[in-house]
């Protein structure tokens, strides 16, 4: 008598092909340091993302606490001082995306994975902002007036540079130092990528 199974094929090879992860990281230079750091993250897609990873370059403490917000209408600010508020969880449109603790984080690590497991949805067309906050991280001085710098793959563009980069101390915070660079980047997929069912017939 034969018995009908149904396969669960989202594991495994066909995993990997499905969901197939995408990095973006800046290349700015480590020219400076402190504890948080804005930049925004555009999705030109017809689908969602899924950011699922954040990156970045910490610094030397031996215990780095990290959390990840979002803003999902980006704050433009091309000059000091900024001009809208705390950026904390639950303030001024900000909302927390994630956090986590980092052990043995070095300068000489360069960008290392510090948030992972994410489930931060970015619609089809939309911009966020996010903001990234660590116990101590270095950043880049960007030049005010250079303009913005576009780190692209799969569809998506990570921003960077005039209105969009402000650095400071950990969140809760007002961002106080313009432009920072992040240095670092994201991990994303696509959203909703069907799971695959097949049936085989076993005797």
């Amino acid at each position: 008598m034969k018995t009908n199974f149904l396969w669960l094929i989202g594991f495994g090879l066909f995993s990997c092909f499905a969901h197939a992860q995408t990095v973006i990281n800046t290349n700015h230079p480590n020219n400076n340091g402190n504890g948080s750091v804005t930049f925004s993250v555009q999705n030109t897609n017809a689908y969602d993302i899924v950011i699922t990873g954040i990156q970045c370059h910490l610094g030397t403490i031996a215990t780095n606490n990290i959390q990840l917000l979002y803003n999902t209408s980006p704050y433009v600010d091309n000059a000091p001082p900024w001009d809208f508020g705390t950026v904390g969880a639950g303030q001024n449109g900000w909302i927390a995306a994630g956090s986590g603790v980092i052990s043995n984080s070095n300068t000489a690590n360069g960008i290392v994975p510090v948030l992972t497991s994410l489930s931060l949805t970015i619609p089809a067309g939309a911009t966020y902002q996010l903001g990234l906050s660590a116990t101590t991280m270095q950043y880049s001085t960007l030049t005010a007036g250079a303009g913005i710098n576009t780190f692209s793959a799969g569809g998506v563009n990570l921003l960077t540079g005039d209105g969009i980069s402000w650095g400071g101390v950990v969140y809760p915070a007002t961002p106080a130092n313009y432009p920072r660079g992040l240095i670092g980047g994201i991990t994303f997929i696509q959203a909703g990528t069907p799971v695959q069912l097949q049936s085989f017939d076993v005797d």
